[in-house]
C-alpha cells in the first residue's frame, strides 16, 4: 500500500510541476500514407474512407442491425451504397 501511495505522490509531484520543453523526434524510415497516417492495414490499402455526420441514433440502429444480421457495419454499407448505385442506374462496385 505504501509503495503504491509513494508512486502516487510521485506522480502528483511531478504533475504540478512546471512543464519542461518537449522534444519530438520523427520516426526513422516511417512511410507515410497520403491521409498522414502510419496505420498501413493490408486490408485497407488502395481504398478511401467514405464518412458522414449523423445523429447517434443512426448509428446505434445501423449497429444494431449489423448485430442482427451477424454482419459488420462496413458490410451493410457496402450493401446500401450497392443499392444506392443501382438506383441510381450505375453499376454496384462498392
Amino acid at each position: 500500500m505504501t509503495k503504491a501511495r509513494n508512486k502516487l505522490g510521485s506522480l502528483v509531484s511531478l504533475s504540478n510541476q512546471k512543464p519542461s520543453k518537449l522534444v519530438v523526434e520523427e520516426p526513422v524510415n516511417s512511410v507515410e500514407s497520403p491521409s498522414g497516417s502510419n496505420n498501413k492495414r493490408p486490408s485497407r490499402e488502395g481504398k478511401r474512407l467514405i464518412g458522414g455526420h449523423f445523429e447517434p441514433e443512426v448509428s446505434k440502429q445501423l449497429k444494431l442491425l449489423a448485430i442482427e444480421l451477424d454482419t459488420s457495419v462496413q458490410e451493410c454499407l457496402r450493401e446500401a451504397l450497392n443499392d444506392y448505385f443501382i438506383k441510381k442506374q450505375k453499376s454496384p462496385i462498392a
